[in-house]
């Protein structure tokens, strides 16, 4: 009797549960009790709901034009950046005016 699963092995086996094929059939195969592999499959199913809440929570965020902290983040730099250039080319500018005698 193998003690410990891989996740892909776990998987496989609640791909297997989920695809119709009798939960006896497989624990036996994998000489695992019932209770183990229900547990697994409770567990896949919940990682399964908790992606599919993320993605609508993010697509919920999305449509009220909610950013991430991380988007936000790489806004401000980017302004910061653009700030940077806007001064350098206002100096730039002032300084070729004053050497042309302007």
């Amino acid at each position: 009797m193998k003690s410990r699963f891989s996740t892909a092995e776990k998987t496989k086996a609640v791909l297997r549960l989920l695809a119709g094929e009798n939960v006896l059939a497989v624990a036996a195969e994998l000489q695992v009790t019932i209770d183990r592999i229900e547990r697994w499959k409770s567990a896949f199913l919940a990682g399964g709901e908790a992606a599919i809440e993320k993605q609508t929570e993010e697509r919920r965020n999305s449509h009220r034009g909610l950013l991430s902290k991380k988007t936000k983040a790489g806004l401000l730099q980017w302004a910061g950046i653009l700030l940077v250039l806007v001064v350098v080319i206002y100096f730039m500018t002032r300084t070729m005016n004053q050497g042309s005698g302007q």
